[in-house]
């Protein structure tokens, strides 16, 4: 998820640049008899895993793992953006020897009929570091200045979102401005924000997931969003009874319900299967955080027994402490389950079974995947049971919320 956030927001830098910076070398070359058409085709992007000073070549990997080699002579401009940045006048001119090995780097140029070279005119290089610090900040100011939860009611007339909000201190109703606010909606088949589309206040409805970032009012029932982005997330599951490749479908059946849903997969969809090793650690660390739980909640009844002021806010620190390391076992799944081995609709076979977070349809039939896992059935089965439990979250079954469908669950052990 973090690679296509890095490239979506090098691709969006460097043409933004490109327009100005090198509009004349564009012109130039298109005068010369390249289309605008074939020039969007003429970009890669990847991971730098080499570079040669000398001979003036920089090697790549790009995320569908094939390595380019991209040639570069005095003509070529090289530049260096920071994240977010989309001014030419602000990006710093570089040579080749700044270019370092785990750089993100645009090349864009001619590219040979295999694919396997670049004739580049421009490089655009960002800090795969630099990126990963500024997703950090937005994570954390959107966790100390977010609200998430359900919409419940809408008021079209002053523009306000009443919104079912949960976290761990329990469920609040919150009344959300959304007048003159970056309004979003996420794609059918991602939680990435970064493929999101704008949306206006009268796509809402009820039922809806928000995530909201903003100022709240000091009792914390009013909130003040300077930015809101909406989905529209199912989470269901069960056996797989048929596949279609042609239309990139495939149908299962809630054993539960006797329910029948047709899963479209698309660009964006993440089909994982979970493995047993990696179940049998996952059940180790719920056990684990289980017998935490368990003893602070002893230790907090045998405090509020003995009745000290002091004893009952030690509990609560305790509390707040556990909730952290759930935050921390929360991160670790969540780079676990990035490393599961990723799968195609053609790995998948009838009497799978599978769970599914996805977006919903047009009717209660169909629906389009953001992530669909597989693997070991126990632990597919349990993740189902959670349908029908109150949720720990506003959207979590028991997996992180940037796992199951837009981000807006607490980080929390499955």
């Amino acid at each position: 998820m973090r690679r296509v956030l890095l490239n979506s927001l090098l691709c969006m830098i460097a043409l933004s640049i490109a327009g100005t910076a090198f509009g004349q070398t564009t012109a130039q070359t298109q005068g010369a008899g390249q289309t605008s058409a074939s020039a969007a085709q003429n970009r890669v992007v990847g991971e730098v895993t080499a570079v040669d000073v000398a001979g003036g070549e920089v090697t790549l990997k790009t995320d569908d793992g094939h390595a380019v080699k991209v040639s570069t002579d005095t003509r070529t401009a090289v530049l260096r953006v920071r994240p977010g940045e989309t001014r030419s006048e602000n990006a710093e001119h570089i040579t080749l020897a700044d270019v370092k090995v785990g750089d993100r780097i645009f090349a864009r140029g001619q590219i040979s009929t295999d694919g396997s070279s670049v004739a580049a005119r421009q490089l655009v290089i960002t800090s795969a570091t630099a990126v990963a610090q500024a997703q950090d900040q937005n994570r954390e100011d959107w966790r100390r200045r977010g609200v998430s939860g359900r919409i419940t009611a809408l008021n079209p007339s002053t523009k306000e979102i009443t919104v079912e909000a949960r976290s761990r201190e329990g469920v609040q109703t919150v009344t959300v401005n959304a007048a003159n606010v970056k309004l979003l909606r996420y794609a059918p088949d991602s939680a990435d924000a970064s493929f999101a589309t704008p949306a206006s206040f009268a796509e809402l409805k009820v039922g809806d997931q928000i995530r909201a970032r903003g100022d709240r009012s000091t009792d914390g029932s009013h909130f003040t969003a300077e930015e809101i982005i909406i989905g529209s997330f199912i989470r269901t599951g069960g056996t797989v009874t048929a596949i279609n490749p042609a239309a990139n479908e495939v149908t299962i059946k809630n054993d539960q319900t006797g329910n029948t849903l047709t899963v479209k997969i698309g660009q964006r969809s993440t089909l994982r299967r979970i493995t047993p090793e990696m179940a049998a650690q996952l059940a180790q660390q719920r056990a684990q955080a289980e017998q935490q739980r368990a003893a602070q909640n002893g230790g907090a009844n045998a405090q509020q027994g003995r009745g000290g002021r002091g004893d009952n806010a030690g509990a609560g620190r305790a509390g707040s402490g556990g909730g952290q390391r759930g935050g921390a076992g929360g991160r670790n799944f969540q780079q676990m389950f990035e490393s599961l081995p990723a799968i195609t609709l053609a790995d998948l076979k009838k009497g799978d079974v599978v769970f599914v977070v996805a977006s919903a349809g047009a009717d209660a039939t169909h629906a389009t995947a953001v992530t669909l896992v597989t693997g070991d059935a126990d632990f597919i089965t349990r993740l189902l049971r959670f349908q029908g439990r109150p949720q720990r979250g506003p959207n979590s079954p028991g997996l992180p919320g940037d796992v199951v469908g837009g981000g807006t669950s607490p980080r929390e052990q499955p």
